[in-house]
């Protein structure tokens, strides 16, 4: 099997995710028979119903039929019963990054956001950007896009944007020709037994771009930056309190919302941006997907007035790490109330509720009209933020 179109059946397990989803609803769309399974039901397996795929709730040995391949997430175990079932039957299995790679590879530009923090962010602008200055390009988001309200497009275009995720090294299957590494900090910590692991990692990972590629890094994060002198491509950076290529100066934030800030290339001012994201994480985010699209084509002379109408992808505000991750086992055995009784030790106020039906009412006791509140978790959170606006609005 030379890729995952190449075949006429495919099994996924934990259809359900973004990222899992988007590979299927692509393989429907070039004719290939679509079977999936994940613990619950959701609006995304429910569209892959309704496009022809066979969904089954619950994993289960009688799942696997007689699929050509099976791919799997990083979520899926050895000991999950469709993997065993799979292997007792001698059907090639490979990993969600590898059937990625497929799809990469039916482009000639690859843009890969990479990093800790702010993939899901800085891939939408890139996308955004490349979209409006290029066409309908391809891209494969870990949210939907808000413009599309799609995580996915495949396209004919010669140019694909990609987030690359390095939870279990899942990111080595892949081959792009410009990679961003938005920053570098401990996480996954279930697999990465050290930071220095983890930067050897995204080194390698940065080894997998041609000669002629770009490495686009974060000059102010110290751990990317460690991998500016390890590669035989083109490195360029971006910052804003370090020298850098692409550099963001005069940051201002206004009382409706929105950042501002002049945009330097190579010690010259070349635009004033103004973008309804908060915080300086996305004046980063931002300076690495005008790095990343500049680099591949993109004319600078439209991209003021595109981030002036960029919306973020679904989800999105900010996203400052987790204890672990839905995925992964809470092996240290950590809770809320650890965090909210660390919290309060340093002086601060915090409150654990410990249910969600229980989260309107503290809420009443602690804002008022002019109050901003934050969800932000794994799981049912964005489903729980959801109803209890359209509860408090109805």
């Amino acid at each position: 099997m030379k890729s995952i179109f190449d075949v006429k059946k495919v099994h996924l397990i934990g259809v359900g995710g973004i990222s899992m989803s988007s590979i299927a609803q692509i393989l429907l769309s070039r004719g290939i028979a679509v079977s999936g399974s994940d613990q619950a039901a959701s609006p995304l397996t429910e569209q892959l119903e309704k496009n022809g795929a066979i969904i089954n709730i619950g994993h289960a040995k009688q799942n696997i039929k007689d699929p050509d391949i099976v791919i799997y997430t990083g979520a899926v175990g050895n000991d999950n019963p469709e993997m065993i079932a799979a292997k007792d039957k001698a059907i090639p299995i490979i990993p969600r990054t590898v059937a990625l790679n497929d799809i990469l590879q039916l482009h000639q530009k690859i843009i890969a956001i990479s990093g800790t923090h702010g993939k899901s962010t800085t891939t939408s602008i890139a996308t955004h950007i490349m979209r409006h200055q290029e066409g309908e390009i391809s891209y494969l988001i870990g949210a939907q896009l808000d413009e599309t309200k799609r995580a996915y497009h495949l396209t004919d275009s010669p140019l694909i944007t990609v987030e690359a995720c390095e939870y279990q090294a899942n990111f080595l299957h892949l081959y792009p020709t410009t990679i961003v590494v938005n920053n570098i900090e401990p996480e996954h910590i279930d697999y990465y037994k050290s930071i220095e692991q983890l930067i050897d990692t995204f080194r390698t990972f940065a080894k997998h771009l041609p000669a002629d590629g770009h490495l686009v890094i974060n000059a102010d994060d110290a751990n990317a930056n460690l991998l500016r002198d390890h590669q035989a491509c083109q490195v360029t950076t971006f910052a804003i309190d370090q020298p850098a290529n692409y550099r963001a100066t005069n940051i201002r934030m206004s009382a409706e919302h929105t950042t501002t800030f002049d945009l330097l290339i190579d010690g010259n001012h070349v635009m004033t941006i103004e973008q309804s994201l908060i915080g300086k994480f996305n004046v980063y985010n931002t300076l690495a997907a005008i790095t990343a699209c500049h680099l591949n084509g993109a004319s600078l002379k439209g991209i003021p007035s595109l981030m002036k109408c960029f919306v973020n992808s679904e989800r999105r505000f900010e996203n400052i790490g987790d204890i672990y991750a839905a995925r992964e086992k809470n092996i240290y055995n950590v809770s809320s109330k650890d965090l909210v009784d660390v919290i309060c030790k340093t002086g601060k106020t915090a409150h654990y509720v410990g249910k969600l039906k229980h989260i309107p009412q503290a809420l009443k006791t602690v804002v008022d009209e002019q109050s901003l509140i934050i969800m932000m978790g794994a799981g049912s959170i964005d489903a729980f933020a959801r109803k209890m606006v359209d509860s408090n609005q109805s």
